[in-house]
């Protein structure tokens, strides 16, 4: 099955791909909305002044500018205990130093939507009996 989506500007794009990603999550993994929305706004940053400390204070207080401008009233403790819940969940990490990373998959992914306008995934499934 191949399913074809419309044009998508980025952060459509990265909307739907955690969507996808979302489904292949088991139960106590999955994201609600309000932590996708999260992600989202850490991905929209420029890549130039963000790229090594996405989740650093600079970059917090962005998005929850970002996010006032768009009518979401975002506290400091609310995106705090936003991202702890993402680092329960596994789907962020936190490196020996404590800075804390996006999974590269959802990096990559984005790099490559935004360099081509083109992403692809293939999902593969089997028995194991091959």
């Amino acid at each position: 099955m191949k399913i074809n989506f419309p044009p998508l500007e980025d952060k459509e794009f990265i909307q739907k791909y955690l969507e996808v990603c979302n489904t292949l999550l088991p139960q106590n993994q999955k994201l609600v909305d309000s932590e996708m929305a999260l992600i989202i706004e850490f991905m929209m940053l420029p890549d130039d002044k963000f790229a090594y400390q996405r989740f650093g204070a600079l970059a917090k207080r962005k998005v929850m500018e970002n996010a006032k401008a768009n009518n979401w009233n975002l506290s400091k403790i609310n995106l705090n205990n936003k991202l702890y819940s993402l680092l329960e969940k596994g789907f962020l990490r936190r490196d020996e130093d404590k800075v804390i990373y996006l999974p590269k998959h959802i990096v990559n992914a984005t790099n490559e939507f935004r360099k081509n306008k083109k992403f692809e995934i293939v999902v593969n499934f089997s028995n194991g009996k091959e």
